[in-house]
């Protein structure tokens, strides 16, 4: 045999007994909790109590916050009656007058511009 077979050799042995380190953690552990298991077993369901409250109250939490956002999702818009004005309700953003002319402002607009090129 040549030099690299013992080296294989020995990674190889390494590699089990790596292996079996933790094969053996592995057993160890369950013996633990096992053993906690046995030795609390009365006491295991009084302890889980307040978890389970804090759960309930949490996913309420969650529930109503979604009822929130879900409502906000399906409000609808202002009715056309919300906005022009009725006899009972004065909407201040409502005029009676009508909108000026389309051709009017952009008249106006042109004219700003020519006034504006020429101060510069």
């Amino acid at each position: 045999m040549y030099y690299g077979s013992y080296v294989l050799y020995f990674f190889l042995i390494l590699l089990i007994l790596y292996l079996l380190r933790f094969m053996y953690l592995r057993y160890r552990i369950n013996a633990q909790i096992r053993q906690a298991e046995n030795r609390n077993s009365r006491r295991h369901n009084s302890t889980l109590a307040p978890y389970f409250i804090r759960l309930r109250t949490m996913a309420a939490d969650r529930a109503e916050q979604n009822a929130v956002i879900e409502a906000a999702r399906n409000e609808l818009p202002p009715k056309y009656d919300d906005i022009v004005d009725s006899a009972s309700y004065k909407n201040l953003g409502y005029s009676e007058e009508p909108p000026p002319d389309y051709s009017y402002c952009v008249q106006n607009e042109k004219k700003e511009e020519e006034t504006n090129q020429t101060r510069y």
